[in-house]
């Protein structure tokens, strides 16, 4: 399943591609006040951020071949510039108790991601077929999309330009190219170890930042990490971070590290150029990562701004920050991410409502005679309280007690209040296309928890007079982290257990499993590995392979098999993702025609689908059973008991 050499290529990536530059950069900016772990979580994340950029400079000019090379060269160049600057590492203060803390739950963490989502999606090679999560295709699809050209366009509906927030597929996509690791072990097994770990330092060094209090930091990062919804009906936070990751970990860290910079600058009476720029980089980080998580922070920030352009004397910094996040974000989401129909409008409880949760409350109020709409509104209550209790609820009673202390409200109280309600309440508010306005509620929890450690830290540990929060809110908190991390423990080791079985077994391969709607067999993989030695980036292919079900319908557009397997643009796939215009959704339904009247062996469909770059055909024998390609228009060049593929001629 992983191989030596391959474990090493990511290693040497990690150093000579990531960590090395990162750290040459910290080395050039010398920073001050920063802890030893400060400076080397800030460098890992400024190494990816280098990644985005040397792919846009050596993709966009053509010279991507030359990636590996130059990989080395500033590999050299950061060695040159440590070895000049050491001193200044060695300088830095060293939290020894918290970077060890950090390391053992950060290993944990990578353990759980591991063995809950590497090891429950092993290649078809290793299981002889399978069947996988739709959207766990998709991305892998998205990192080969970025590799094989630019601009990029789309595998699954080939040479359709590709808009999307794919900040952290572009990492993947610059590590594949460096070390010749093909994009689905790079995405199942390297692409998000890393990233989580850099999230739970992210957030580390934040919360320490805060509080100052190595144990309350602990403390704060395993009730993020190691804690659940008590309803298994709610889709938990942790499900994004180690089951089905995504972009939403790295968006995460990278937001985190931009709001450490804001509260950086912050704390000085005047403008520091480089707290502003690493905040600014952040920011579009975290915006290219995950939009969403961009535009839930930058509500925490507008607010900062606001109260300290109320209580500084010079109010003229305060707008000019303000206006720097906020025209970044206006040129970067809505100029260089967005693309296609966005499919968002209001609705209030939209998630809410049709979530299992919120079905059984609202039938439970119904019974009693309540309203309707009363209804919604107590379940959209009680579904914020109980998202993710052992941090939703010490927040709603933090936030009563920043109320009463509204008087002492400062930059930081404002911003993660603000960022914790403006994601709470646009999860509620909007509602979005396959219910993605849940991203915002989960950009909340983190910024929940540290407004929570804060506020208690400031007002209830520190407090002479707040015996009574001591006596209460601390056990019940106590109390909340206990239940969660007992439900995150059961969940996850019966998930981790799945994954080493599943791996146990993963040589035990079978002739026998028929093709199905959602699933690829060792044949059909067969055909796809042959499709990626014997053809090019260049070639298109077309296939019969669109939907996961036989009954068509809502999200059932979602084959992406044989994209993600060949590594190969496909004329049109599963359809459902492609982000295009609706007025230019026409196209999808112009090929999918032009696909059905090939496999009847239409003349004028087979001569467009030439002209639109197509040059070879794949026959599935769930689909097109019948098919011959009529040898006036090719031959066949492969063939096993599962799929047919023909070459135009």
């Amino acid at each position: 399943m992983i191989e030596i050499s391959e474990v090493l290529k990511f290693l040497y990536f990690q150093a000579f591609g990531v960590m090395l530059p990162g750290i040459a950069i910290m080395l050039l900016l010398c920073l001050k006040k920063i802890n030893r772990t400060e400076f080397f979580v800030i460098s890992y994340a400024l190494g990816i951020v280098l990644n985005v950029v040397e792919y846009y400079v050596f993709y966009s000019l053509g010279i991507s071949k030359l990636l590996p090379i130059a990989i080395i060269i500033i590999g050299i160049i950061s060695i040159c510039i440590l070895i000049k600057k050491y001193n200044y590492i060695g300088d830095l203060e060293n939290e020894f108790t918290l970077s060890i803390s950090t390391l053992i739950i950060s290993t944990i963490v990578a353990i759980i991601t591991f063995c809950s989502f590497t090891l429950n999606n092993l290649s078809p090679e290793l299981l002889g077929g399978g069947t996988y999560y739709q959207d766990i295709l998709w991305n892998v699809g998205n990192v080969s999309s970025i590799q094989q050209e630019f601009p990029i366009t789309d595998i699954r509906f080939a040479s359709f330009p590709f808009k999307y927030h794919y900040f952290m597929h572009i990492h993947l996509a610059v590590m594949g190219a460096v070390t010749g690791i093909e994009s689905f072990p790079i995405y199942t097994i390297y692409g998000f170890i890393g990233s989580n770990i850099l999230l739970v330092y992210s957030v580390s060094i934040l919360l320490y930042r805060i509080v100052k209090n190595k144990f309350v930091t602990v403390i704060g990062v395993v009730s993020l990490f190691f804690t659940m919804s008590l309803a298994q009906y709610m889709i938990p936070l942790t499900n994004h971070l180690y089951a089905t990751p995504f972009g939403l970990a790295m968006s995460f860290a990278m937001a985190i590290l931009c709001i450490y910079f804001v509260f950086k600058q912050f704390e000085l009476d005047n403008l520091d150029i480089k707290y502003i720029s690493l905040g600014i980089i952040f920011f579009v980080a975290s915006l290219a990562a995950k939009g969403p998580v961009a535009a839930v922070i930058l509500c925490g920030i507008l607010a900062g701004c606001f109260i300290m352009f109320l209580k500084s004397k010079r109010k003229i910094n305060y707008i000019i920050v303000g206006m720097l996040f906020l025209f970044t974000f206006v040129i970067f989401y809505f100029i260089v991410f967005s693309g296609g129909e966005q499919e968002i409008w209001g609705e209030f409880g939209h998630l809410v409502k049709n979530s299992g949760f919120g079905k059984i409350q609202i039938n439970k109020f119904a019974v009693t005679g309540i309203a309707y709409k009363t209804s919604l509104i107590l379940t959209v209550i009680l579904y914020i309280l109980f998202f993710l209790p052992v941090i939703s609820i010490p927040f709603a009673i933090s936030s009563l007690i920043m109320v009463f202390n509204i008087k002492r409200l400062d930059y930081k109280d404002a911003i993660l209040f603000i960022i914790s309600l403006a994601g709470i309440c646009a999860t509620n508010v909007f509602a979005h296309k396959g219910f993605s306005e849940l991203y915002f509620m989960f950009t909340s929890i983190p910024f929940m928890m540290l407004f929570t450690f804060n506020i208690t830290n400031k007002y209830v540990i520190k407090a002479k007079k707040f015996k009574i929060g001591k006596v209460i809110l601390i056990p019940l908190f106590f109390l909340l982290l206990f239940l969660g991390v007992k439900e995150f423990t059961i969940n996850y080791s019966e998930n981790c257990i799945k994954g080493i079985n599943n791996y146990k077994n993963s040589k035990l391969e079978s002739d026998s499993n028929l093709p199905s709607y959602n699933s690829i067999t060792r044949y059909e993989y067969e055909g796809m590995q042959w499709l990626k030695e014997n053809t090019t980036f260049e070639d298109i292919i077309l296939t019969d392979r669109y939907y996961v079900t036989k009954e068509r319908g809502y999200k059932t557009e979602r084959f992406f098999y044989y994209s993600t397997f060949s590594t190969r643009k496909m004329y049109v796939e599963g359809f459902d993702y492609v982000g295009i215009p609706k007025e230019e959704s026409y196209v999808i339904d112009e090929r999918v025609d032009l696909c059905n009247r090939v496999y009847n062996n239409e003349k004028e469909a087979i001569e467009k689908v030439k002209k639109d770059g197509v040059t070879y055909i794949i026959r599935s024998n769930l689909i097109n059973t019948n098919f011959e390609l009529n040898r006036e228009f090719g031959e066949k060049v492969f063939e096993n008991r599962d799929i047919a593929i023909y070459k135009l001629s």
